[in-house]
């Protein structure tokens, strides 16, 4: 009871809630719109979002993960404001040149022909990526201020309409109503989330300029971050687009629907990683600490995303045809693999991964998924041509594997060698 009601108090209750509920939303969301929409055309929806997907990874020059670290360490509300305007100023002037250049390049860029008569689609999404930045930089905040009760409400608020709003334009109007809705609430809801976040925070103060020092400071951390997550994320991003080179959309929806229980599994290490972040930044120079409560929160983790896995796992083909219909029995053995790579990406590699980004250390983050991304691509260039979805799969295992191991060789380097020479 004094555990629970420990969590209850520092937030981790209310974070873990609202990511289950953002989860469950999202999937059962996704079935939905999996039904409403035809294989051909969920299939080009992926396609299209994957495409955006590739731009929203340099959204804001990472600037969002600033405000995480740099507003935890302002000693002072002004001081935390500063940090926080200077990254979303920053970002918004970039991400507004950065729309215009994405929607160039997509004109220009010679797409599959079973994508082109959708493609004009992509250039009213791609309105939307300087509203999402927004409401990133929002919830950044709220995790700043330890603020998990609102970050959880946030977000889940965010995902229920996002979702709502597919599903019900998917069913009027197909793939193009899914677009417009979608940019709509991005719109919206980043007016709403930023209006509130100023007002709960920051309405009395004006923010004022940061030293050069700082901006250096704050400019490289947020390009590292980003490259970091940016490898990290067109890793998670190749999948899709080599698939879309190499088959139709309907292998593409197939694939996208066989992930969709594997990709809600990071609920888990999520809502963990959420909570705990920010006490591994304010205790980043005491290595005591740090080894202690590594420990607890690898092993924790690991132990219950292997254990959900191996439960998805067993119940994949009943779940498939209760979910996704009888056009969809093939996708068996895909999620299964797909669920082993969930427990090498989301069990063994994330928590390694997020405290040491979280701590500064992103280099090695960055490193690593640079050499995982070349692996990925070599591999799938290889496999895709022969073995389609299923091969994909089975690369994401063997590259998430890796990493896991390297990233865990490197913290053990950093915070555990000298302790076990001594």
């Amino acid at each position: 009871m004094k555990i629970i009601k420990k969590a209850w108090e520092k937030g981790l209750i209310h974070i873990f809630t609202g990511s289950f509920l953002t989860k469950v939303i999202s999937f059962f969301g996704s079935t939905f719109l999996v039904r409403v929409l035809s294989k051909q055309d969920y299939g080009i929806l992926g396609y299209l979002e994957n495409i955006y997907g590739y731009v929203f990874v340099i959204a804001g020059m990472g600037m969002s993960n600033a405000i995480l670290r740099y507003v935890i360490l302002g000693e002072t509300a002004q001081e935390k404001y500063n940090f926080f305007f200077y990254a979303y100023k920053k970002g918004i002037v970039w991400n507004g040149v950065l729309s215009i250049i994405a929607i160039l390049g997509c004109y220009f860029y010679p797409h599959p022909i079973s994508y082109q008569p959708s493609i004009k689609l992509l250039y009213i999404l791609l309105l939307a990526l300087p509203f999402q930045y927004i409401i990133d930089n929002v919830l950044c905040n709220e995790r700043a201020m330890f603020a998990n009760q609102r970050y959880a409400r946030f977000s889940l608020i965010f995902s229920a309409i996002l979702i709502s709003v597919k599903i019900v334009f998917g069913y009027i109007g197909g793939i193009a109503s899914v677009i417009l809705g979608q940019t709509t609430i991005y719109v919206i809801l980043a007016v709403v989330f930023f209006l509130s976040t100023q007002k709960k925070y920051y309405c009395k103060l004006k923010p004022a300029d940061i030293s050069l020092e700082w901006k250096i400071k704050i400019d490289l951390y947020s390009f590292q971050y980003m490259i970091t997550n940016g490898l990290w994320a067109i890793f998670m991003l190749n999948d899709v687009f080599l698939l879309g080179r190499f088959c139709q959309p309907e292998i593409i929806a197939e694939y996208k629907v066989a992930y969709t229980i594997p990709g809600s599994v990071s609920i888990i290490n999520t809502a963990i990683g959420i909570f705990v972040l920010p006490y591994f930044v304010k205790n980043e120079n005491d290595k005591q600490w740090i080894q202690l409560n590594f420990k607890k929160i690898y092993f924790v983790t690991a132990v219950c995303i292997g254990g959900v896995c191996s439960v998805l796992a067993c119940l994949a083909k009943p779940i498939i045809w209760l979910l996704y219909g009888e056009q969809y029995f093939g996708i068996k053995n895909i999620m299964v693999v797909l669920l082993l790579s969930a427990f090498m990406n989301c069990g063994l590699r994330y928590t390694t991964a997020n405290i040491l980004a979280a701590m500064g250390k992103i280099k090695y983050n960055m490193m690593i998924s640079f050499i995982g991304m070349l692996l990925q691509i070599i591999i799938d260039l290889m496999v895709i041509p022969h073995y389609g979805a299923i091969g994909v799969a089975i690369t994401s295992c063997v590259v998430y594997g890796f990493m896991a191991v390297c990233l865990l060789l490197i913290f053990w380097r950093e915070y555990y060698r000298d302790c076990t020479k001594n």
